[in-house]
């Protein structure tokens, strides 16, 4: 055989093989996701908490998240405020900061939409623990989340009792979801104080790096909870929803396999799992951090926490069947019909508007 013929047969073979190789080692393709952006200077406040937490937890704190006007106003209200109480719990590794997205974006919401109320952003700072790897750092974390949850509702003692928020809804990155759901393990959380968690990139399932017994303790303790079929555990259960959402192909750090929650989170009846890609509207993978800022998640993510709003008390619905109707509507079927049917007056309608005000 002429050597040039050979070359020439060879080259595309070499060039398809190293492109397969090129998708194994970086699968997903490129990055789609939108950038999200601000339109203020972002400001973290940081919340006092009592000296016994600060001395239990020196290295920990709690803040909340404002831009421009709104931020000068919590600033001069000591942190009084009347919105809806949201709690962000970053992952291994993670900061506070990174709730920065979804605050922004539900923070701009609201101000194109004057009727509805706002969402006050909270969130936690681990001082960037590795919690990935140790059980025991996971437990202080959980324990510490439980005393914030108890704060932050405090903070809501000057409105009057039927429209005081009772519950914060928590958004949790990675192994702070596992946190999350660790909460309801302690006696440290009040009754009801929590009724809704969506986690993103979550390893539910079990951890990614298993190096720690007393992380693996930690994951036993979480899921024997959650599977408790005694009737104290499903009471305390019974009215909470979890989300689980996974970023798909370009997580290399916690597969989609890890992250479901079904058969972990009760009644398959008030949890849903799901892949970015299966989501619609969002129709993209991410990597481990994108998630947190992929704009195409985080406007979803903003319309489905605004249609959960209650119109009489303008907080989250108590009524875990509605929730559970508005995520669906969003992560499911996002069609153009009514969210959920329902007779009651102290409930919003939720249909989708023609021209929303954040454009995909």
């Amino acid at each position: 055989m002429n050597p040039s013929a050979g070359l020439f047969i060879a080259l595309p073979i070499v060039t398809i093989i190293a492109y397969g190789l090129v998708g194994i080692f970086k699968p997903g393709g490129e990055n789609q996701c939108q950038m999200t952006y601000m339109f203020e200077t972002p400001e973290y406040l940081k919340i006092p908490l009592d000296s016994k937490m600060q001395t239990e937890y020196p290295d920990y704190g709690l803040y909340i998240y404002g831009e421009g006007q709104q931020a000068a106003r919590l600033k001069a209200s000591k942190f009084k405020t009347s919105g809806v109480p949201m709690l962000f719990l970053p992952g291994n590794a993670g900061g506070f900061r990174q709730v920065r997205s979804q605050a922004s974006a539900a923070l701009r919401m609201a101000y194109d939409e004057p009727a509805a109320n706002h969402f006050d952003w909270f969130t936690i700072d681990y001082n960037e623990e590795m919690g990935g790897i140790h059980g025991s750092t996971l437990t202080a974390q959980s324990h510490f989340t439980a005393r914030c949850v108890r704060h932050i509702l405090s903070l809501y003692k000057h409105i009057p009792v039927s429209s005081r928020p009772s519950s914060v809804l928590v958004l949790a990155h990675s192994m702070g979801g596992v946190v999350a759901r660790a909460l309801f393990t302690t006696a440290l959380l009040p009754e009801n104080s929590v009724h809704t968690i969506i986690t993103l990139a979550s390893p539910h399932q079990m951890p990614a790096l298993p190096l720690d017994g007393r992380l693996d303790a930690f994951y036993s303790t979480v899921q024997q909870h959650w599977q408790n079929t005694s009737t104290q555990s499903r009471a305390q259960l019974s009215n909470v929803v979890t989300v689980s959402l996974s970023g798909g192909l370009r997580d290399e750090l916690i597969p989609a396999v890890y992250t479901p929650v079904s058969g972990l989170a009760g009644s398959n009846n008030t949890c849903l799992s799901k892949v970015m890609s299966a989501v619609p509207h969002v129709w993209v993978t991410t990597d481990h951090l994108a998630i947190l800022w992929c704009r195409q998640l985080v406007v979803i993510l903003s319309r489905m926490l605004f249609e959960m709003v209650d119109g009489k008390t303008k907080q989250i619905t108590s009524d875990a069947s509605d929730r559970m109707a508005v995520i669906s509507q969003h992560l499911n079927s996002h069609s153009p019909l009514l969210a959920r049917q329902t007779s009651k007056d102290d409930l919003l309608d939720v249909v989708l508007v023609t021209k929303p005000v954040w454009q995909h």
